[in-house]
């Protein structure tokens, strides 16, 4: 099952997303240069409206919760390919709001949704607060 993405600036968005949570995960767990990957991928990926020391806390609590750090990895990347995408609502342009089914490949049996949004009409994409 899979949804179409429209916007391809939100597709090259997850896909960036992607590949620097794969930077992050390519570094030792605890070490300096993972968590200084961790952070330039939240500083794209956080609203711009939460504040810098919000930011820093949220990629302090990726960098020691391996579990969910990967799990945002694999729900961006279902996004970026619509594999796993049972849905996307909203026009694309302001906001997209992706319903994640389950992947075969984990035991969790939960439907996700994330959502981003877009202040500039769809060129530059962070999650939704």
């Amino acid at each position: 099952m899979s949804a179409t993405l429209k916007n391809e600036n939100l597709r090259a968005q997850l896909l960036r997303w992607v590949d620097l949570c794969d930077t992050a995960i390519s570094h030792p767990v605890g070490s300096v240069e993972r968590v200084a990957a961790i952070i330039d991928f939240c500083s794209t990926f956080v609203p711009p409206d939460i504040s810098s020391e919000d930011m820093e806390a949220y990629a302090g609590e990726l960098a020691t919760d391996e579990e969910h750090f990967l799990s945002i990895r694999r729900e961006l990347s279902q996004c970026a390919s619509g594999s796993g995408v049972e849905s996307i609502k909203g026009n694309q342009t302001t906001r997209a709001e992706f319903t994640l089914t389950p992947l075969e490949d984990t035991a969790l049996d939960i439907v996700r949704e994330i959502s981003f949004i877009s202040s500039d009409r769809g060129t530059t994409w962070t999650a939704e607060g």
